[in-house]
């Protein structure tokens, strides 16, 4: 199992993903050695910037094998970080 912030944007795991970018890396390590994606659709990150915000999944669980349960903890455990906390 691999997991991490891994900054790259595609569709392959975000379906709201309108510009690939940093993504081919990743997408070579998950094709080479056919990596599953333990993500559902739910965003990893949510932004803000002046007056605009947006959500991704950069965030991402890869395993060699469909695994268990994949959750985003509660928003109640904040950490101070604008990514989530996966369990």
């Amino acid at each position: 199992m691999l997991a991490g912030d891994f900054n790259g944007h595609s569709q392959r795991w975000d379906p709201r993903c309108t510009e690939r970018r940093d993504s081919t890396f990743r997408e070579a390590i998950k094709d080479d050695h056919r990596l599953v994606i333990g993500n559902d659709d739910r965003p990893t990150y949510d932004w803000t910037r002046h007056d605009s915000m947006g959500e991704f999944v950069i965030d991402l669980t890869l395993a060699n094998r469909p695994f268990g349960k994949w959750m985003i903890v509660d928003g109640s455990y904040a950490t101070g970080s604008d990514q989530e906390i996966i369990e």
